[in-house]
Order: structure tokens, then sequence, then C-alpha cells
């Protein structure tokens, strides 16, 4: 993973230095988290579960046009994303059904998530336009975290602290500024041990500037 992070922002970057025009973003998202997990082990067979964790994120990045006057750029940057849920209670599945036990807890991750996309501007007046784009990314799990952390990595091993993925999304720019929303998959288990693994996702609306 950190070879493939590597590699990709080296060739990026030595595309850019023979390209004509670039820009500079900065921008600020809502960006929720869903982290979701399927049973396994002695527990396969009780279906799986989504939870929902409320976020934001501030990210920086880079483009830079592949071929004079095609609107087609090459993208990287990175993202700072922080992610948190309080429970009151957890449900268990057991054979008569779902347990409740209740808690009091606080999940927390900061993950920064470096992607490299393939844009397209596409121009709808003198000031708007429109970019879809697509790509992949590599995260890195900094933080991962709750009150019951330790006896959890303990009992079950640490989560993985890199993962890779995809994303997909869409924005709309008015002359320095940007409005829009995408999506990450990632392709990599957060988590994988004896009763459960699961993956993350992200869905994030952002307000951007250019420069």
């Amino acid at each position: 993973m950190k070879r493939f992070l590597f590699i990709s922002l080296f060739m990026i970057l030595h595309i850019a230095s023979v390209m004509a025009q670039d820009f500079h973003e900065i921008s600020v998202r809502y960006s929720p988290m869903m982290l979701d997990m399927e049973w396994q082990g002695q527990m396969e067979g009780y279906g799986a579960r989504t939870e929902r964790y409320n976020g934001f994120a501030v990210g920086y990045k880079r483009g830079f046009e592949l071929w004079e006057e095609t609107n087609l750029y090459a993208v990287a940057g990175a993202t700072i994303q922080w992610n948190s849920k309080k429970y009151d209670h957890i449900d268990i599945p057991t054979e008569s059904g779902n347990q409740s036990i209740l808690i009091d807890d606080r999940e927390n991750f900061l993950n920064v998530v470096i992607p490299l996309s393939i844009m397209y501007h596409l121009c709808i007046t003198e000031h708007v336009g429109l970019e879809p784009f697509a790509g992949v990314q590599g995260t890195w799990h900094a933080i991962a975290e709750d009150s019951y952390s330790n006896q959890y990595q303990e009992a079950y091993g640490k989560p993985n602290k890199f993962a890779f993925g995809c994303h997909a999304g869409l924005d709309i720019t008015y002359d320095r500024f940007a409005i829009g929303g995408g999506y990450q998959m990632d392709f990599t288990k957060f988590d994988d041990n004896i009763v459960y693994y699961s993956k993350c996702s992200r869905w994030n609306i952002k307000l951007a500037f250019r420069f």
C-alpha cells in the first residue's frame, strides 16, 4: 500500500512538471462514515449490520491538466477526516434474538485519505462548470479507539492501519468556488477477527475554494 501511494504520487508529480495549467483547492466537508460489519466464526449466520459515524473533514488537492485545452485533469491531494459516535447500548445477536447491553462508550476515528483521480471539466457557461471525477485512494487509519479499545485489541487484535479503495463524485464550480459530493469505498477490510469483519465507506458534501 505504501509503495503504491509513493509510486502514484511520483507519477502524477512527474506528469505535472511538463503541464501548462493547474489549480489548488482547499475544502471543508461533511463526511459521515459507514462501517459495514459481517459476523463470522461462531457468530456466522447472524446477518450484517451497518454502524454510521458523523464526521467532518478538511482537504487539499491539486489538479494538473494532462493535455493542453482538453479539460482533462489528473488530481492528487490529501484529506484529514474525523468521525465519532456515542453508544448507550449495543445489540449482540443470539439464538433467541438480539441481546441489548447497556454501555457508556464513544468511538473515535481519525483517517488520512490520499485520493488519486481523473477529472473532466465541462464548461456550462463562462462562470459555471461541471466536474465528474473518479479514482482510487489509500487510507491511513491513524486513530481508531473507544473506551474498551485496549481490552478489545488484546482479545481480537488491532484493526488494519491501511486500506485501499475507489471513489467517484461530481463537483459544480462557479469561478473560484466549488460545491460537490462524492462516495468512497474501501476494498480492504478494516477489522478481520474471529468475531466479525468490516469495511469502511464514506459519503461527503464539500464547499471548496480554488486558487
